[in-house]
């Protein structure tokens, strides 16, 4: 870009030069449009680069509330030799709420380290949920840049 700026003024400061300098002038537009078209090819596959791993992003966090849910259930099963009634949603209401009538008291220690891998395994679950979110969020934000960018593009 400097380099048209600075042969379009010496091409108009000297008249004598103008031809030589009008065929400069045109190679270095076209060097410019080939470069910004580059750049707009760059600009387009680095924002595709960031959605995938977005996606990638967004798969990861999926298997590890995946996992979460799994070893709740094998806890749930693990409970069952307290608790013959337990389900995974009754325990999972239990672990999180200390109040909670069927909440094992100080003496039961087993059944609260059950509570402690049970809540434990909730805030990855938040977490999780809380991540996708974000990373939905920002796949949306690429996507509008993607849909900006080839919008911008002369047809």
């Amino acid at each position: 870009m400097k380099l048209i700026l600075i042969s379009v003024l010496l091409a108009a400061a000297s008249p004598t030069f103008a031809v030589e300098f009008d065929a400069a002038v045109a190679q270095g537009l076209v060097l410019a449009r080939s470069a910004a078209e580059s750049s707009d090819d760059l600009a387009l596959s680095a924002l595709y680069q960031r959605l995938f791993v977005l996606q990638d992003k967004r798969r990861d966090t999926e298997m590890r509330s995946d996992d979460a849910e799994l070893s709740l259930e094998e806890i749930a099963l693990a409970y069952l030799k307290y608790d013959d009634r337990m389900t995974i949603e009754r325990l999972k209401a239990i672990a999180a709420d200390p109040e909670h009538r069927d909440y094992p008291n100080i003496t039961e220690r087993e059944k609260l380290q059950v509570m402690v891998a049970v809540r434990e395994k909730l805030r990855v679950q938040k977490l999780a949920v809380l991540e996708l979110k974000r990373i939905a969020r920002d796949a949306d934000e690429v996507k509008a840049l993607i849909a900006e960018n080839l919008a911008r593009r002369p047809k």
